[in-house]
């Protein structure tokens, strides 16, 4: 089993994390279309 935490230091998370937060935003706004 990895360490997720030494994983995470290793990697430049931020880009990943916008990319959640768009996908996040279009699952949101078509729930909202329903």
């Amino acid at each position: 089993m990895v360490n997720f935490n030494e994983y995470m230091n290793e990697i430049d998370f931020s880009g990943f994390k916008e990319l959640f937060k768009i996908i996040i935003e279009k699952e949101l706004q078509c729930k909202r279309s329903l």
